[in-house]
């Protein structure tokens, strides 16, 4: 792993950041917070408007927007 200064300094240069040898600390905790966020609301799930013929827009929920 590398400092944050040197990775500053990678992205700076427009560097792309592709291995763990390449990630500093922080930036791997950031990009594992990202996955596991965008990972659990790309989920399907069984009660989700549309899977059973509901909508959002008949519970007021987006109409009133």
């Amino acid at each position: 792993m590398i400092t944050e200064t040197e990775l500053k300094t990678r992205l700076d240069e427009g560097r792309l950041i592709e291995t763990l040898e390449q990630m500093s600390p922080r930036y791997l905790e950031g990009i594992r917070r990202i996955l596991t966020v965008s990972a659990d609301t790309e989920s399907p799930r069984k009660d989700w408007p549309g899977r059973n013929g509901s909508s959002l827009s008949g519970r007021g929920h987006l109409s009133e927007a």
